[in-house]
């Protein structure tokens, strides 16, 4: 079994290695409708704004701050970029997934439906990080709980619908 440390000194490869298995799930789902359909995906070369991926289907642009977690749920806050929620279809997935197969399990999702902006994010508690041993401020970042997510414990199914706001038809 794949110890917590080894996932804490490898988060960047498993962050990197959940995104191309959201990217695939996403685009695998939605070719497999009765009427098959393409989504566009764009990977962001800087994550300056807190924008890891955009992904549009028909009119709906996600824009898509990613987080990954090896368990169902935790306490612990995650840092996210407050201009997330300055921005059409901003939002935060949560990516649940086995630690023993790497198999995503579930979603979370904070931001609204389709191209509906997020709360204000200004609401949280101020992101810390740790320099030199001591927290400090982290300035444009805020302090979010999987709790303060709008939908919880989705399907990938599920997931997609509130993301691009339609009504998806059963998988052939």
């Amino acid at each position: 079994m794949i110890t917590a440390n080894f996932l804490a000194e490898n988060s960047s490869y498993i962050e990197n290695l959940m995104r191309h298995s959201f990217i695939y799930d996403v685009s695998r789902f939605l070719l497999l409708r009765q009427e098959p359909e393409l989504v566009t995906v764009l990977r962001s070369e800087v994550d300056d704004a807190g924008v890891d991926l955009v992904m549009t289907f028909r009119t709906v642009t996600r824009q898509i701050q990613m987080k990954t977690l090896s368990k169902a749920t935790t306490p612990n806050p995650y840092s996210v970029a407050e201009s997330l929620s300055g921005i059409v279809g901003g939002c935060v997935v949560w990516i649940c997934y086995d630690r023993d197969t790497f198999k995503p399990t579930h979603y979370h999702l904070m931001g609204g439906r389709g191209n509906a902006r997020m709360r204000d994010l200004t609401q949280f508690p101020q992101a810390t990080k740790k320099k030199n041993g001591v927290k400090a401020p982290r300035e444009g970042y805020r302090s979010i709980r999987i709790r303060d997510a709008e939908f919880r414990n989705q399907s990938l199914e599920e997931l997609v619908e509130i993301l691009f706001d339609t009504c998806m038809e059963e998988v052939q």
